[in-house]
């Protein structure tokens, strides 16, 4: 079933498979859900099917003004500011959406500098809460004000999600490079070694 969500020539998921009449018809609505194929352990996040999808959900969907964040999926009209249907604003930006993409910079990393762009969209995050530190499902992508549901647990529960992959991931990147370290200083002394008969 997978096989037939796959979009060849865009190197993406589709959003899922409509009935129609017989038969089935993709629909190819980028939709920043489908992270889901890595987070739930379908494929390997650094599988070039993940990669396509997710490079496509933050070209197609990140809110191009000064806002900036990720709308949930193409032409997303849930409390809807904007009436510019293409290119700049595909919808309002989500809390959660955009800490997808920061689920995923953690699931890649393999060094302790590629977890940055995470702690990025982590303080995006935190720059959009009331100052209460109450998170909102989704903002205005012109002020950067709240929309619809504040508190929105669902958005708490993804920076906790998030915080706990990246110190998780940290600590595992910092131990490997130790360990790489110490094995590439132990090479060095083996090859400075005199071999005394």
């Amino acid at each position: 079933m997978m096989r037939h969500l796959w979009l060849e020539e865009e190197r993406r998921f589709a959003r899922g498979l409509t009935v129609k009449g017989e038969g089935f018809e993709l629909d190819k609505t980028v939709d920043a859900s489908t992270f889901a194929v890595f987070y739930l352990d379908v494929f390997p996040a650094t599988s070039a099917v993940v990669t396509g999808t997710m490079d496509a959900i933050r070209e197609k969907l990140w809110v191009q003004t000064e806002i900036g964040g990720v709308a949930r999926y193409e032409g997303d009209a849930y409390h809807r500011i904007s009436e510019e249907e293409a290119g700049r604003v595909p919808g309002n930006p989500w809390l959660i959406c955009t800490l997808w993409l920061a689920e995923h910079a953690i699931a890649k990393a393999s060094t302790v500098a590629e977890l940055q762009s995470a702690l990025d969209l982590v303080r995006w995050a935190q720059a959009k809460a009331l100052p209460s530190l109450v998170l909102p499902e989704q903002i205005d992508p012109y002020d950067g004000q709240p929309l619809s549901v504040a508190p929105l647990t669902w958005s708490h529960a993804q920076v906790i999600s998030v915080l706990w992959g990246y110190l998780h991931a940290l600590r595992r990147l910092r131990r490997a490079d130790v360990e790489n370290r110490a094995r590439s200083e132990s090479e060095i002394q083996r090859e400075n070694t005199v071999d005394n008969p």
